[in-house]
């Protein structure tokens, strides 16, 4: 009979202890969420001095963009057990690289703003710091916690010139409950405020890796954004698309492409895709297709276009010189 009472109220002690344990670990899960969508995007200003100045000729421009996946270089998990030291390691590589390229404006993907797996390192700070970037502002994807552990990352643009605004894109979901429950992949449209007072849209882009019927719903979306803005929108990012011409492309269920689609609409232009293997992005280490692009409004010019053969990330960074005025690039000679 002792025996029977005391295995009971051990099992009701334990089912307490369950309860108490799940209602923490719900009540911290869902203030994350809550909170989350009061700071989808901020901005920030380093008060340290930049290494070296921005650009005085406001009529030229070099913009890169870089998927850094969450400093975890080429290893497939973002869990990869590495110490905060070796994270940070790989993140002053990526720094010391933006500086040699001396790009006056960075996008950046896959940026940790706050998570566990790579010990709460804030990436776009950290890297802004170490390679002369005065001006940030950061999105969220995903935001979320469940007691100690924290996921909160996004995409980041770093800035020589003031950002004078950041505004959320709120793009197409893969999922309803994924977007309740985490997040999703959103844009950054951010105006930069260039010397001469004049200014541009540059939109930190990472499109559902998924779906190519997302893809395509979220650049109509973007071109219409264009359409309709004050000033030039330049799109640059992880698309997770090529065109179709090159290896893995796809098509979505009624026959759409999502570069076709940017095409399409004259509003901006890339580089041709029938261009060397020097020009394939992804993965870094054996590159066999294109998904990162720089795209630029159709009447700029491109002075250079090139992708760097780093492998810091499962992704090369791409960069572009451009100016204001007109059109420079040769037509494409492929079929959309």
């Amino acid at each position: 009979m002792i025996r029977r009472i005391h295995r009971q109220l051990t099992v009701r002690w334990l089912q307490r202890i369950a309860s108490v344990g799940i209602v923490l670990i719900l009540t911290s899960y869902v203030y994350s969420r809550v909170v989350s969508m009061t700071r989808l995007v901020e901005i920030e200003c380093l008060a340290e001095q930049s290494p070296w100045d921005a650009r005085e000729n406001t009529t030229s421009l070099r913009i890169a963009t870089f998927n850094i996946a969450h400093g975890r270089g080429l290893s497939t998990s973002n869990w990869t057990g590495e110490t905060r030291q070796q994270r940070i390691h790989r993140l002053d590589a990526i720094a010391a690289e933006l500086r040699r390229l001396r790009a006056d404006v960075v996008v950046l993907n896959e940026v940790d703003f706050d998570a566990s797996w790579s010990h709460h390192v804030d990436q776009a700070r950290y890297v802004a710091n170490r390679s002369g970037y005065k001006y940030i502002a950061k999105q969220s994807n995903f935001d979320f916690r469940v007691l100690g552990w924290t996921w909160k990352f996004g995409n980041a643009v770093l800035s020589k010139q003031p950002i004078s605004q950041a505004t959320l894109v709120d793009l197409p979901g893969d999922a309803i409950w994924e977007t309740v429950l985490a997040g999703k992949k959103r844009a950054l449209d951010c105006e930069i405020q260039l010397a001469d007072q004049s200014k541009f849209h540059l939109v930190a882009v990472h499109l559902s890796p998924r779906s190519e019927h997302v893809r395509v719903e979220s650049i109509t979306q973007l071109v219409k954004l264009a359409q309709t803005g004050d000033s030039p929108f330049v799109l640059a990012g992880d698309f997770n698309a090529a065109p179709p011409s090159c290896r893995f492309s796809q098509l979505s269920d009624d026959q759409q492409n999502t570069i076709s689609a940017v095409d399409e609409s004259r509003v901006f232009r890339r580089p041709p895709s029938n261009q060397s293997d020097a020009f394939l992005t992804f993965p870094a280490d054996k590159p066999d297709r294109v998904i990162d692009w720089i795209l630029v409004p159709s009447n700029w010019i491109v002075d250079d276009y090139w992708v760097k053969p780093i492998a810091l990330s499962d992704h090369r960074p791409v960069i572009a010189d451009i100016r204001f005025g007109e059109r420079s690039l040769a037509p494409r000679d492929e079929s959309p």
